[in-house]
């Protein structure tokens, strides 16, 4: 009677139980692929979504919006429209320098104060007089000052005053020589000289971050309309909702996490498929035993699935505790349980399907085989074909060959998955050594290590944050010669300098579009012109021509506009900027010159040309005399610095305690944006290299397993080798070729496709324009070299102890 005429599920189970019970190294192996490959995936879903979520966070609270310029009543207003989630007054009265210090003095209500996570003792400044200083500021006057004392100060208006001091600043200043007075807004409006109080209002959206920038706009125009301010009052941050859109998942980032879930899961289901290949061919006499006393071929596939089953239940539950962990520690500002508990849902159902899909051919391999076959079934290969030798020594490697070769698929599949593991250790060490971060920074510093340049921020009074206002601070700041030839004649000075180099550029606004569109025009000597005639230049070729015939030069590929908006020789461009007097100039220029950076740039990426910082990213470029003369001024936006390797460290301690704490100047350090992009990139390079462990791992437990599972089943086969006069020492080399072949052919498919493969990467990558060099990974090869190296020793001495520890005659008798 077949098994299937009777309810034996229960006998069913009972047998997987028992099965499993007595392979106790596969279940180990096999729980803990389970385990890693799971873990693996719910740690890229968390870190994904939760990084998403973290910005998305973070950007809940940053302002999108500003209101300039408004009164006191229409700030209550705005504060009353349910659009808005918060609302925080504020307004600018200057800064200058008393001594060494910056001060800079403005005013700030509560919640503006709360939003910038300015601490404080005492209470915020209400009536005229009163202030709120930095606890760092009196400790380096030397002044002992506490809430309601009052102190007479010069707060950088060159004018010394008594305040009433309502409370300290514990926040730290930004640097020991630039601090921030906070004053009240009637002290605010009598230092300023403002005849009524106006104010800036920065503000918060409700459910900004599910808006679009035009929604934005509009939602802050109809709002701005309703409390009687005109357009130019209003500000939308479109920086903010760029963030947001990256911040969100796209598509592109689901598909890159599925790609990634699916080549773990593949690895790991390529370990579990060739373990219950090994197990299932060691055990086939069984299935026959049992196909033989009734069950069917169904039931078969039955009890190795629930085999797999079991060892999944064990294994996933690890995997989905670790992988939680992980994901907590990697970005515990994004973790929330309800993406948490869908990550273990998802991951927990495809690593049983991974599972499943992983032991069912060897399933059906137990299933297919008759009762009568299954009593000389061996698990090796029946068809080895014949050999035109008559012959063969039977030298301990010569049956390492033979022994492999007599299962090809499972030593096939053994050998796949180490070389896998391998192959992409490769690529990915390839990727990882090869991208620099910091080397995007080179570009930007050409010719030097150090930039200084302009900052517009200074003076007392209303600052006009327009992009009118901007183009007049920066004119007032370059004709006030503040970054002139006394300030390079100061920095060439420093010992360690070894050259300077100025830029010239002057903001303007264009209508290149059809549309009002700000930039910049960019100055350009002589000398600079050649590296522009190189670029697919179309234009007069000497610098002479140039002189004699003003007009622009526009680079046609640094904006995507220019396809619907394209701009050739002849055109003209209606530009508007301002002198250092504040006075408008507007003119009419012919464009009498094209070119193309974008492409030159591309073909010539691997030469590391040191180009100009002026040509560099510039779409308006105009004869540095020209531009001057023009604009009624010298147009000196900045310097390139360079310096003695040895001393660069010294030029730029020195060149921060000279200008670090100058408003108006911006020292940019190459080292440090270097050192910035490499922290950034950290997270991950620790998470490629940590998948490239996993893979690593799941490859190594493959050739355990291999081994190991080898050693068990042979027992008998072995013990008639040493019968027959094998000695110990020939039993060890024969199994340690065994292993070694896996090994050598891992290694030299690692090696040589490993490195084409992480070639091809980053060729690749550095065609679309990624900063990478292609280095191959030495050292994440050798260590995967000497731990295979180190796990062939180690297993092959190990099987010879282990099989030392039976006698002769007990591994005779034992069944395979």
């Amino acid at each position: 009677m077949k098994m299937d005429q009777n309810n034996n599920g229960a006998v069913i189970r009972q047998i997987a139980k028992k099965s499993l019970a007595g392979s106790r190294t596969r279940n180990i192996f096999t729980c803990l692929t389970i385990a890693m490959g799971v873990a693996l995936v719910l740690t890229f879903v968390l870190y994904l979504f939760g990084n998403s979520k973290q910005q998305l966070r973070t950007q809940e609270e940053t302002p999108q919006v500003s209101y300039m310029d408004i009164t006191p009543e229409q700030a209550e207003q705005l504060k009353g429209f349910p659009e808005i989630k918060w609302l925080g007054l504020s307004k600018s009265v200057g800064s200058g320098k008393v001594g060494s210090n910056r001060l800079g003095v403005t005013y700030q209500d509560e919640i503006m104060m709360e939003k910038n996570e300015i601490s404080y003792t005492g209470e915020l400044p209400q009536k005229d007089g009163e202030i709120m200083v930095p606890r760092d500021y009196l400790t380096q006057l030397g002044l002992k000052i506490r809430p309601g004392d009052t102190v007479s100060l010069d707060l950088g208006d060159n004018t010394e005053r008594e305040y009433k001091v309502t409370g300290i600043v514990d926040t730290p200043s930004k640097t020991s020589n630039n601090h921030r007075i906070y004053v009240s807004l009637p002290c605010a409006i009598a230092l300023t000289g403002d005849e009524e109080s106006l104010l800036d209002a920065t503000v918060n959206l409700n459910q900004a971050v599910n808006m679009t920038f035009p929604q934005a706009e509009e939602t802050a125009a109809a709002l701005g309309e309703k409390a009687g301010l005109t357009q130019e009052q209003i500000k939308v941050s479109e920086a903010f909702f760029n963030q947001a859109g990256i911040s969100r998942l796209t598509m592109n980032s689901v598909a890159a996490l599925a790609l990634v879930a699916i080549l773990i899961l593949a690895a790991a289901g390529l370990v579990i498929h060739n373990i219950f290949y090994i197990a299932v061919a060691g055990k086939v006499r069984e299935y026959g035993q049992m196909r033989t006393l009734g069950m069917t071929r169904k039931q078969v596939r039955a009890l190795v699935s629930r085999e797999g089953t079991a060892l999944a239940a064990k294994g996933i539950p690890l995997g989905l505790i670790i992988g939680a962990v992980m994901g907590y520690v990697l970005i515990p500002g994004g973790w929330d349980w309800k993406t948490t508990l869908g990550g273990m849902a998802v991951c927990a159902v495809l690593g049983l399907a991974a599972v499943r899909i992983s032991v069912s051919k060897p399933g059906k391999i137990a299933a297919k085989t008759a009762p009568v076959e299954a009593i000389s079934y061996t698990g090796y290969s029946q068809n080895q074909g014949s050999s035109k030798k008559r012959y063969s020594y039977l030298t301990p490697g010569n049956l390492a060959v033979l022994n492999l070769k007599r299962s090809k698929k499972k030593s096939l599949l053994t050998l796949c998955s180490l070389v896998l593991a391998g192959v992409l250790l490769g690529a990915i060490s390839s990727f990882v050594i090869s991208y620099n971060p910091g080397a995007s920074v080179e570009s930007s510093f050409p010719n030097g290590d150090y930039q200084l340049q302009l900052s517009a921020e200074s003076g007392f009074g209303n600052q006009d944050l327009s992009e009118e206002g901007r183009m007049k601070q920066y004119a007032a700041l370059q004709s006030s010669g503040i970054i002139g030839n006394e300030t390079r004649k100061e920095v060439e000075g420093i010992d360690g300098v070894t050259a300077t180099r100025p830029w010239r550029y002057l903001n303007v606004s264009t209508d290149l579009f059809q549309k009002e569109t700000n930039l910049g025009i960019n100055g350009f000597s002589e000398d600079e012109f050649e590296w522009v005639k190189q670029m697919g230049y179309d234009g007069p070729q000497t610098y002479e021509e140039l002189m004699s015939q003003p007009g622009l030069i526009v680079e046609t590929e640094s904006n995507r506009n220019f396809k619907e908006f394209p701009v050739k020789r002849g055109d003209t461009i209606h530009v508007v900027t301002y002198n250092g007097r504040g006075e408008r100039l507007e003119k009419d220029f012919p464009v009498v010159g094209t070119f193309h950076y974008i492409s030159w740039m591309m073909d010539h990426r691997k030469e590391n040309k040191k180009l100009p910082i002026t040509i560099m990213g510039s779409t308006l470029l105009m004869p540095s005399e020209i531009l001057d003369d023009w604009a009624g001024m010298d147009t000196t936006y900045g310097f390139e610095i360079e310096t003695d390797p040895a001393k660069s460290g010294e030029v730029g301690e020195t060149l921060e305690k000279l200008y670090g704490t100058e408003e108006n100047l911006f020292l940019n350090s190459k080292t440090e944006n270097m050192a910035y992009l490499d922290q950034m990139f950290l997270p991950a390079k620790i998470i490629l290299f940590v998948l490239a462990g996993f893979l690593v791992v799941f490859g190594v437990i493959n050739l355990m397993n291999t081994v190991l599972t080898n050693l068990f089943t042979r027992k008998r086969e072995l013990g008639i080798f040493q019968a027959v006069g094998m000695t110990r020492e020939q039993m060890r080399k024969m199994l340690g070729r065994e292993s070694l072949i896996y090994v050598a052919a891992t290694i030299v498919c690692t090696l040589t496709f490993g490195g084409l493969l992480g070639y091809g990467l980053v060729d690749a990558l550095d065609q679309m324009g990624m900063s990478v060099k292609y280095q191959y990974p030495w050292i994440p090869v050798l260590l995967f070299v000497a731990v295979l190296g180190a796990m062939q020793a180690g297993l092959t001495r190990y099987g010879v102890q282990m099989l030392q520890k039976e006698t002769l005659s007990e591994r005779m008798r034992k069944a395979d």
